[in-house]
């Protein structure tokens, strides 16, 4: 066998943060908030760094945009299987964990792979050396490979011909809080809310409005990021890392989870005192979906404030005095149900998102509204000019994150001339 590769010190690691195409700049901010990490760039689709293991736990725990952390193990140029295959022999995997563990690999790539290699025939090419390599290890003995609940999970990630390997220390999608009683009917991702929520600037005083909540996502958010919560955990539902299930001699070997399961205990059961809240409020024509989220808040924050946000039971684009907006101006955030809790045609989707436009300008002056859509002429059918626009994916959908300006007195004039 060639000689082991190795890009990783016991105490420094080289890691990249994945996030949705679109986050970056958030996901870049964000980080930017955790002292400890070094040279951190952004790339597309999440920001690279280097960092101690502790801090890579801490991330897991605390950061709310990423959607899984990454440590990259190595990277080189191939050029056929065979070549593929001895990399990943060479890698130092017993390093990172044991035969006693199961395993999964994934392949994505950017550009076109090498001739003759196909994702499935890439990944299967890499499990048989990493299997060669404990067999030389450990009297013949090699992990097995679970798809569904591995407890390993191994990213590989080609640009052309470039391939790098990265493990993964998150398991689970960092974006699967854990207080999702009922998810409802597709539910946007946690992270990817946090992202918006980065780009709207909201000082975390002002008034906060989602009209259309469903199950809650941009109003719990919300809520946590402004009590400063720990985005993955929570005292009820211990979530388990899959940096836990390391081997001995892995880097990790060392991080006291106990000691950071504490610290973000302390500052969750510190919340139970807090005094200043924002107000935040989630609406919503459907019933069902206002239990739904009001049972999500309260497995997401403390009781005190899960029971401070507002929910109320409205249709946002028919509103009348009874359930009208009493309190003083501040940001509307919303992924509008179209698509997915409700199916329009063309012309009632028209129709509906006209309404919204006609209901801002009517109840919401002095409000900045940011709407999350994949309508691409959302702006000409609204009949508003946004002020600003992020392109951003919800899933695989690429969809824009646009601002509205709702000028006090536009509708008043608007009706005079």
């Amino acid at each position: 066998m060639n000689k082991q590769y190795s890009i990783n010190s016991p105490t420094e690691l080289t890691a990249f943060a994945v996030c949705a195409n679109g986050l970056e700049d958030s996901l870049l901010s964000e980080l930017k908030t955790f002292h400890g990490l070094e040279c951190i760039k952004k790339n597309k689709g999440g920001i690279s760094f280097r960092t101690k293991p502790e801090l890579i736990c801490k991330l897991n725990l605390w950061a709310r945009i990423p959607s899984r952390i990454l440590i990259q193990l190595g990277k080189t140029q191939i050029e056929n299987a065979d070549e593929l295959l001895n990399f990943a022999q060479r890698i130092v995997w017993e390093q990172w964990f044991t035969p006693l563990n199961s395993f999964r690999i994934d392949v994505n790539s950017t550009g076109k792979l090498p001739k003759s290699i196909s994702a499935n025939y890439a990944a299967l090419k890499f499990k048989d050396g990493i299997c060669d390599r404990f067999r030389s290890k450990f009297n013949n003995t090699r992990p097995n490979v679970d798809t569904k609940n591995p407890e390993i999970r191994i990213w590989i990630h080609f640009v052309n011909s470039l391939v790098t390997v990265s493990i993964d220390t998150s398991g689970e999608p960092l974006f699967k809080r854990g207080w999702r009683n009922s998810r409802g009917i597709a539910p946007i991702k946690e992270n990817l809310v946090s992202g918006l929520l980065s780009m709207t600037n909201w000082n975390m005083i002002q008034p906060l409005l989602d009209p259309m909540c469903g199950s809650g996502t941009f109003v719990i958010e919300a809520m946590q990021k402004s009590a400063k919560l720990p985005a993955n955990f929570l005292p009820s539902r211990t979530r388990r890392f899959a940096c836990e299930n390391f081997s001995d001699e892995s880097p990790f070997k060392n991080v006291k989870w106990n000691v950071l399961r504490e610290e973000a205990l302390d500052v969750w059961e510190s919340k139970h005192k807090i005094s200043d809240i924002p107000i935040i409020m989630g609406m919503d024509i459907d019933t069902e979906m206002i239990d739904i989220a009001k049972k999500n808040s309260f497995v997401a924050l403390p009781e005190k404030i899960a029971n401070s946000i507002i929910w109320q039971v409205a249709d946002f684009s028919n509103l009348n005095e009874n359930t009208r907006i009493k309190f003083s101006p501040g940001i509307l955030v919303t992924n509008p149900p179209f698509g997915s809790r409700f199916e329009l045609d063309r012309s009632s989707k028209q129709k509906f998102i006209e309404k919204i436009g006609t209901n801002l300008k009517k109840n919401f002056p002095g409000w900045t509204a940011w709407i999350l859509t994949d309508e691409k002429k959302f702006s000409s059918l609204v009949r508003l000019r946004h002020k600003k626009k992020f392109s951003v994916f919800n899933g695989d959908i690429p969809c824009n994150w646009l601002s509205f300006e709702m000028v006090a007195g536009t509708m008043k004039k608007k009706d005079e001339i």
